[in-house]
């Protein structure tokens, strides 16, 4: 399985984060290659478990559609602008995942943020 050497850099400050873990195989951690731009390691067992065996043998070709939401996270710094941090893009960054992966995210997203935002409301009415 080939990784963009960008995504296995864990010091950047924000953007889609691998889990590795799920994507490389534990009894082979260690790159098989090192190219220029990206690394060649073992698939883990339970990602080639995960994806039909017609994936595996075909010529290599992006992930893309393959991601699945348990197999990465997102990081990103707060937007502060002038009334603030940007409460829409914060409520959305643990649901960055599902995003990336479903197939209709804006609609993911507005039922997402309007369930949070829900629960905001509820909260300061209590209060």
């Amino acid at each position: 399985m080939f990784v963009d050497n960008a995504l296995l850099n864990l010091d950047r400050p924000e953007g889609l984060f691998l889990q590795l873990d799920g994507l490389i195989g534990p009894g082979r951690p260690e790159p098989m290659r090192v190219m220029s731009t990206s690394r060649v390691f073992a698939a883990a067992p339970s990602l080639i478990d995960r994806l039909h065996v017609d994936v595996w043998q075909r010529d290599k070709r992006p992930f893309g559609s393959l991601l699945q939401a348990d197999l990465s996270s997102f990081r990103r710094r707060p937007a502060i602008g002038p009334e603030d941090i940007d409460q829409i893009e914060e409520a959305l960054v643990p649901a960055m995942p599902h995003q990336v992966t479903w197939p209709h995210p804006p609609l993911d997203a507005a039922r997402y943020h309007t369930r949070v935002e829900l629960d905001r409301t509820y909260r300061s009415i209590q209060r």
